[in-house]
């Protein structure tokens, strides 16, 4: 798709997307509540990955189209569905907004959507609480831009990544980490990046918060494995279900926070 700003007409900015300017926009050719993100930067590696995705045209998974947006011919970013219902993981954690059920659908939505992209050979590399969405319909990864290609078939768990100039370590066992742990914190409406990020950067400590419920420790250990044949998180799905159980060890993992230094 090649429009100009001038064609377009941005609506309202929205905030907080590194990286990256977002925009609500409504144009003839595009569908309402469309988001048009403006990539800052655009690398050769930024640049592949979005074309990658817009020649899958729909994720699947997540049900919204994506397609490049250019101007003068040249790729500034791309463009997706704005769902305006939606809340963020991290807005809703604290929140009485959504049931347990809703919670745990959402979870399950979001870990089959990382499956499917992982089928497809797509490491997302930023799966975050502000990057998963919850609505009465489920749940929804966003924010597709950090994303890199690789063969699903890949035997090793760990690589190393070029992004910007910076090397990192990725692997499709980090994504269902980071997935697991987003998942968690809904669920149990403990926000573990905090934590992480304030509190300790071991995610050893970050496991043992768990250990009073086996299958979700044992899940949790199994991604530092370098066997990319892991369980996704929806392995949890009938160990989580029950909401006392899970607001029983909620508190205690609470008081296990407040010992962590």
């Amino acid at each position: 798709m090649n429009i100009s700003f001038r064609e377009s007409c941005f609506v309202k900015k929205i905030p907080n997307m590194e990286g990256a300017f977002g925009y609500l926009a409504t144009h003839k050719t595009l569908p309402n509540g469309t988001v048009i993100k403006v990539i800052n930067n655009l690398s050769l590696e930024k640049e592949s990955i979005i074309k990658e995705l817009v020649n899958e045209k729909e994720i699947e998974g997540s049900g919204y189209p994506i397609d490049e947006y250019k101007v003068d011919n040249k790729l500034q970013g791309f463009i997706m569905y704005y769902y305006n219902h939606s809340y963020t993981f991290s807005y809703v954690i604290n929140r009485d907004m959504f049931s347990h059920e809703e919670k745990l659908k959402a979870s399950i939505d979001c870990t089959n959507q990382l499956k499917e992209l992982h089928n497809k050979g797509y490491l997302l590399n930023d799966i975050a609480l502000s990057n998963s969405l919850i609505d009465k319909e489920g749940g929804h990864l966003i924010d597709f831009d950090g994303a890199t290609k690789n063969s699903p078939k890949k035997a090793e768990s760990h690589y190393e990544l070029t992004i910007n100039g910076k090397i990192i370590r990725t692997s499709y066992n980090t994504d269902k980490l980071k997935q697991a742990l987003t998942n968690l914190s809904l669920i149990y409406s403990i926000n573990l990046e905090e934590i992480i990020h304030y509190r300790t950067n071991d995610v050893n400590s970050i496991f043992s918060l768990f250990k009073d419920n086996k299958e979700v420790f044992n899940l949790l250990y199994s991604y530092l494995s370098c066997d990319n044949s892991k369980p996704y998180f929806e392995e949890l799905k009938d160990t989580l279900k029950d909401e006392d159980k899970v607001m029983f060890e909620s508190a205690k993992i609470y008081r296990k926070i407040n010992k962590l230094t």
